[in-house]
């Protein structure tokens, strides 16, 4: 008498069952990095345009705040995200260094990924005073 194995069709759900906890995590992680990478680099070059406008209009702080709110407006910063600093305060000096700091709190769409400070910083040497 010959035995019949018997067809194993619940293993394959068992093992993804067990699995998919794990990819799905894996899965989610990669995207959390992804995003804080992209609001990395979107601080970054928003303190560099920043600087950028503040080296030909060094005392024109509400347009260096809104040209780096312009460049990462999909961060929603707002004017307390961003200083603006000259050595000893003075920014009427050629050749003076200006620093564009942009500050934002990242907050993960997934719970296990804790918030945390991301900072941008930018110097460049003033090219005019109007």
């Amino acid at each position: 008498m010959r035995l019949r194995r018997l067809p194993e069709t619940g293993q394959a759900m068992v093992e993804f069952a067990a699995l998919l906890p794990v990819l799905l995590l894996i899965l989610l992680g990669i995207f959390e990095f992804a995003r804080a990478y992209y609001y990395s680099s979107a601080i970054i070059n928003a303190a560099w345009e920043g600087a950028r406008y503040g080296v030909t209009n060094p005392n024109d702080t509400q347009g260096i705040r809104d040209a780096a709110i312009n460049l990462a407006w999909a961060l929603n910063l707002t004017n307390d995200n961003i200083v603006i600093t000259c050595p000893d305060g003075n920014c009427t000096t050629v050749d003076n260094r200006l620093t564009v700091t942009v500050g934002y709190s990242f907050e993960a769409v997934v719970p296990l990924v804790p918030s945390f400070p991301m900072t941008g910083v930018a110097t460049m040497r003033i090219q005019s005073v109007p």
